[in-house]
């Protein structure tokens, strides 16, 4: 296990790659420019049909620190897992090879990791669309250099909606023993399946309140427009958590009220009614509402309303009515916003 491993550098940098040529190469250059030197670069090339790994073989060659393997196409869990396998770092970062790295990260997060004996450091990130605008993303809203348990930041997690991404962390590698990302089909959630699960292991997590990472958005890609066709995987995604938390009842309670919250968003995806994969998500978003419990769910009143009138648009119209109405009201509010930002975003946050 990856515990065994005695850890011979400070950080290990993990890239999987799939068919990401436009951008693997900033990607790779933003670990290779990284100020911590004592560092390994780990890149799983993922069976890509592109030049991703013509590519690679090219770094590889540059730097020594870099390791590269490359597999059959097994998907981002399997690739990532991968590089955890071997990693020999003290702590491990994970990269996207779509997205790029700012160069002080790693030397940042791993001397206060350091310092203050962290086993995981959180850290913000920007959201970059394809047009180059950065938007700022905060990931666990506590002070500046502030720390928390993990059984803590897991509640809050659920809670309050924490970004679910295992890259706006530096995680201590022995919290990885015993635990891999998800296996097989899954291929949506994959991080809310395992980031909770990391950071309930740890004994202190702390936040630094700068962005290091930027992960690349495009929000009219094939990929995000298929989303509304992957919910149904969440039912998996859930059930990992509830059998790893299942002595745990108020995390358990805590992970029921993120379920319905997270199956909802299927609402703001354009319909797929002949798509079996679709009703399936759709059908199992129904089932979680049935069995709702309005004394014991948790979140923020404008939310709740918004819930309540979903309930009864459901109740009244019918489900394909009220995905409609979700779906029509949300476009409108991307075109608002993307005229002005602030252009009605009071109101129809609460449908968000």
């Amino acid at each position: 296990m990856t515990g065994d491993i005695e850890h011979t550098r400070k950080v290990s940098i993990i890239i999987p790659a799939y068919n990401v040529s436009k951008y693997i190469k900033r990607c790779v250059e933003s670990a290779m420019n990284q100020t911590l030197k004592d560092i390994e670069i780990i890149i799983v090339n993922d069976g890509s049909s592109d030049n991703t790994l013509e590519i690679l073989k090219d770094f590889k060659n540059q730097d020594e620190r870099i390791i590269l393997i490359s597999q059959e196409n097994k998907g981002l869990s399997e690739a990532r897992n991968a590089g955890i396998d071997i990693a020999r770092g003290e702590y491990i970062q994970h990269l996207d090879g779509d997205d790029w790295i700012e160069n002080n990260a790693c030397k940042e997060t791993y001397n206060y990791a350091k310092k203050c004996d962290l086993d995981v450091v959180v850290f913000d990130y920007y959201e970059d669309d394809d047009k180059g605008k950065l938007k700022y993303i905060k990931d666990l809203d506590i002070k500046n250099y502030d720390t928390i348990s993990g059984e803590e930041y897991v509640k809050l997690f659920f809670h309050e909606n924490l970004p679910n991404v295992v890259w706006s962390k530096i995680w201590r590698r022995k919290l990885y023993n015993k635990i891999r990302h998800p296996k097989g089909y899954i291929n949506f959630g994959e991080d809310t399946a395992t980031t909770p699960r990391l950071a309930f292991k740890a004994k202190k997590i702390g936040k630094i309140n700068k962005a290091f990472m930027h992960y690349i958005y495009n929000q009219n890609s094939i990929t995000n427009h298929k989303k509304a066709l992957k919910f149904y995987q969440l039912e998996d995604v859930f059930n990992i958590l509830v059998d790893y938390f299942v002595n745990q009842q108020d995390i358990i309670l805590a992970i029921n009220d993120f379920k319905l919250k997270s199956l909802l968003l299927i609402l703001f995806y354009k319909s797929e009614w002949g798509n079996e994969k679709y009703i399936k998500g759709v059908n199992l978003t129904l089932k979680t509402l049935k069995n709702l419990n309005w004394k014991t769910f948790r979140c923020p009143w404008h939310k709740k309303i918004a819930l309540r009138i979903i309930v009864l648009l459901i109740h009244f119209f019918g489900i394909k009515f009220t995905n409609k109405f979700v779906y029509l009201i949300y476009s409108i509010y991307k075109v608002l916003n993307a005229l002005s930002d602030n252009l009605l975003s009071a109101f129809i946050h609460m449908f968000k």
